[in-house]
């Protein structure tokens, strides 16, 4: 990164020209200065961004392939419960379709028999 480097006196004698007391125009020069040489540490780079940017992409493919087998794995539960269902639904409907031609069958002997 570039230094930044102030003026403090030239600071100090503007803000005085422009009607600021010579304590006011000092300390506004000397926070100035000291504001733009501190912190530097703490400033973030183009590079700085670009290596969170990968970290976080990389979280959140890890999450959304986390999720993804989440939900493949509910799927092929609820999958496996329709088809249980479906199962059972089939053995009564052919309980049923017996029990239907019993009770036919024993009607057409009944009337026979009378």
């Amino acid at each position: 990164m570039a230094t930044v480097v102030i003026d403090t006196l030239r600071v100090s004698r503007r803000l005085r020209d422009a009607g600021a007391s010579e304590p006011l125009s000092d300390a506004l020069a000397a926070t100035l200065a000291e504001q733009a040489t501190t912190g530097r540490e703490e400033a973030v780079s183009k590079a700085d961004l670009a290596l969170t940017n990968r970290d976080l992409t990389a979280k959140i493919d890890t999450l959304e392939g986390r999720v993804d087998k989440r939900f493949l794995s509910l799927e092929n539960r609820i999958l496996e419960s329709e088809n249980r269902i479906l199962a059972a639904q089939n053995r009564m409907l052919v309980w049923t379709a017996g029990f239907a031609l019993a009770a036919v069958g024993l009607t057409v002997t009944l009337i026979k028999a009378l």
